[in-house]
């Protein structure tokens, strides 16, 4: 089934094709040859009365005077003309002695006569188009049948069907041919217009000789006659299948012979067609066993028993047989199956070509245009292809390098190789040995050497194993492929130096700020000390209030700085190393109740609510007990500095978890932090709004050491928060660092809680 499946998918495809009306043009075209095999006679019941190019000479007017048209009407009813249809506009008016000649002519003629009407699409002053309906002026149309003359061309641009007439203005009008031959249909019906019928069988007379009387009497007895113009100047010509061009009455005949003869060309559909598709396509894959001649035999055999029951069809009933699907469907399984077969011999032909060019096909694959240099070599190491990369990095000539060892060029590059081989991988399967960084011998002096990155693979080749037999063998071959690597040594020379020079710039940064952190804090200690003394009027009171609330302002503000320097020397203290931990065991309670008495005093000037939460018999934690406050002290004042005054409420816990660790948690009702700017918080100096503008002061330095500081005790730094809802900070010291309290401090604590 999976060998038959391409042929019934490509029946599946013309089915398709024919059901979408794709394959129409083809069979358009294959009925037309038809047509053109299976000519019938006309007739003879139509004669055409040409206005041609010999009568428009005879009458040299135009258009003609409508009493000749009268005068041909009167001697076409004298000679028996049965049905005279005139493919003529006569829907303007002429002079009223015309229009009247030809009215009476009209009315003698006891409604023999058909005059052409037109439905023309206009458009108005709106650009609105609308159907406007032509036909002839109102006293030509007493004693006369109207016949329209609207024909539609297919999607070849021919003319193939012809309608039986359409409804206007709730009136059901025939088209000309039906008219002409008293048939009538319901406005939806069409035929298709039989051209096997041959043109050449019509009669035809010119309009001047019927004139002139130039015509054998009874000629017209008893036929329909077509009156139009033929003449190539009047441009009344139509494209029609088979002959090319026809003029407009011509078409007119062909039509009605197609009536007459009963001769309107049935499709016999698509349903039949994609049966016998897939008929063709089933039949087809039993087929894909035999030769091809036999193959190319069965196509030529189908396609001629199909066309030839077409051309029966079409003779014996009328009917239009749609082989194109089927004709194609067998015509691409044979096109598939003779690709297969190309396809084979392709592979065939190919593998021989490889096995002749043999070298050629090696060096398109292993050397081609590389930039890196290509040396293959045999198991020995000689040199057998040398590539234009390898002659420039080396400067060594290609047929002076065929003659060497790639040892000779490459210092150790065979090393890797037969490490390999003493090792016992011999098999010739691919070797791959990444690369490593060796040196290449330049040319121009033994003493100069070229750094260079090398890598060796191992590939096989086929080669005959006799000139009289047709058997081959592998051969293993080397491949080393090198750069040239001395820029980016270079460049790894100046990015170390670089990196050495930015790392002694940053020691000297660091080790510069730290000796002036000391060399600043000796005279600002003077500083807050002497105005401390002075806030206090410590030597007698001041007489000036102004002084004592400058002296006040003096130390605060360097209190302040003393805090900003300390920050910045715990951290020149971080980056050059000296930083380390005092761990000894201390009272984790009592550490956190003098954080507490500290932030209370802030309240003074900072009025937060503070509330504060231990659990009872807090155990102790081994670590840095100043590092321990500094850290509860940071988050504390940075509670305080981001809630509002009255409204704000600060909360500090210390607890135990279930799972041993010691918790620090500070949380407030602040103005929060975005949630985007959380990961960087504690990143020195950083700050969410770092503009000078900001209504918050202070360094961005405190949750940098908190984090340091946690880190350094092996704890963890939790920081979660919503605008305008809060921020909460835990400090986690992990249960490795909690120890019992001390017996000479007693066996427990009772839980201590501030509020205020």
């Amino acid at each position: 089934m999976k060998r038959h499946a391409p042929y019934l998918l490509i029946g599946l495809v013309f089915c398709a094709m024919q059901a979408l009306g794709w394959m129409t043009s083809i069979d358009n075209a294959l009925q037309d040859l038809r047509h053109k095999i299976d000519g019938r006679p006309a007739t003879g019941e139509v004669i055409l009365v040409d206005i041609d190019t010999r009568s428009l000479r005879a009458i040299d007017v135009w258009p003609w005077p409508r009493s000749l048209h009268g005068a041909l009407v009167d001697r076409l009813v004298a000679d028996g003309a049965e049905r005279i249809a005139f493919d003529i506009d006569f829907s303007s008016r002429s002079t009223d002695i015309e229009d009247r000649t030809f009215a009476d002519a009209l009315a003698r003629s006891d409604g023999r006569v058909v005059l052409a009407a037109l439905q023309q699409v206009t458009h108005n002053q709106d650009g609105a188009e609308s159907l406007v309906f032509n036909a002839p002026i109102g006293m030509l149309r007493d004693h006369v049948t109207l016949g329209l003359v609207n024909v539609f061309p297919g999607t070849d641009s021919f003319i193939r069907q012809y309608r039986s007439g359409t409804e206007v203005a709730g009136r059901f009008v025939s088209s000309l041919p039906f008219a002409l031959a008293e048939q009538s249909g319901d406005g939806l019906s069409e035929i298709t217009i039989d051209y096997g019928i041959r043109p050449t069988t019509i009669p035809r007379v010119s309009f001047v000789d019927v004139l002139a009387g130039n015509i054998p009497p009874g000629t017209f007895d008893g036929k329909a006659v077509v009156v139009g113009a033929t003449a190539l100047e009047l441009g009344d010509q139509f494209a029609a299948p088979v002959y090319g061009v026809i003029d407009g009455p011509m078409l007119q005949a062909m039509a009605y012979e197609t009536i007459v003869q009963d001769r309107d060309i049935i499709p016999v559909g698509n349903l039949p067609a994609m049966l016998g598709i897939m008929t063709l396509a089933v039949l087809w894959a039993f087929m894909t066993r035999h030769h091809w001649a036999v193959r190319a035999t069965a196509v030529l055999a189908a396609i001629a028993i199909g066309q030839i029951a077409g051309l029966l069809a079409l003779h014996e009933g009328a009917w239009a047989l749609e082989t194109a699907g089927g004709t194609g469907a067998v015509f691409c399984c044979f096109a598939f199956e003779l690709v297969k077969d190309i396809e084979r011999q392709a592979v065939t032909i190919f593998q021989q070509r490889l096995t002749l060019g043999r070298n050629a096909k090696m060096l398109d694959r292993v050397v081609s245009d590389s930039f890196d240099g290509i040396v293959v070599t045999d198991e020995d190491g000689q040199i057998e292809v040398f590539n234009a990369a390898a002659e420039t990095i080396s400067g060594i000539r290609r047929r002076d390098a065929k003659t060497r060892h790639i040892d000779e060029i490459i210092i150790g590059a065979s090393q890797p190789v037969r490490e390999s081989i003493e090792a016992g991988d011999e098999s010739l399967g691919p070797l791959l040995i990444a690369p490593i960084e060796l040196e290449l011998i330049s040319a121009d002096d033994d003493r100069a050497r070229v750094p260079v990155e090398t890598s060796v693979s191992r590939s096989s080749v086929p080669e005959a194993v006799s000139r009289r037999k047709r058997t081959t063998r592998e051969r293993p071959i080397y491949t080393y492929t090198f750069r040239d690597i001395t820029n980016r040594k270079r460049a790894e020379s100046d990015l170390i130096a670089a990196k050495e020079s930015a790392e002694s710039a940053n020691r000297a940064k660091t080790e510069f700020l730290a000796n002036m952190s000391h060399e600043l804090r000796t005279p600002l200690n003077a500083v807050i000390g002497f105005s401390e003394l002075m806030k206090d009027e410590s030597f007698g009171p001041m007489e000036n209030e102004d002084y004592l609330e400058y002296s006040g302002v003096i130390h605060d503000s360097g209190n302040h700085l003393l805090s900003v320097i300390n920050d910045i020397l715990d951290i020149s203290r971080i980056e050059t190393g000296s930083f380390e931990l005092d761990d000894t065991p201390f009272d984790f309670a009592d550490a956190l109740g003098a954080c507490v008495r500290i932030a209370q005093g802030w309240q003074l000037k900072q009025p937060r609510r503070l509330a504060v939460e231990m659990a009872e018999d807090l155990p102790w934690l081994v670590g840095d007990e100043r590092l321990v406050r500094q850290v509860t002290l940071n988050l504390l004042s940075n509670a305080f500095k981001f809630t509002e005054d009255d409204t704000g409420m600060v909360t500090l816990r210390g607890f135990a978890r279930e799972d041993g660790a010691l918790v620090i948690e500070v949380a407030d009702n602040g103005i929060g932090i975005p949630e985007d700017a959380i990961p960087r918080l504690t990143e020195a100096f950083y700050q969410v709004d770092g503009t000078l503008a900001r209504s918050h002061d202070g360094t961005g330095l405190g949750l940098s050491l908190v984090k340091t500081f946690v880190e350094a005790h092996q704890g963890d730094l939790a920081i979660s928060s919503n605008i305008g809802v809060g921020t909460r900070v835990q400090v986690v010291f992990p249960k490795t660092r909690v120890c019992a309290p001390s017996e000479a401090e007693g066996s427990g604590h009772e839980a201590v809680i501030f509020a205020s």
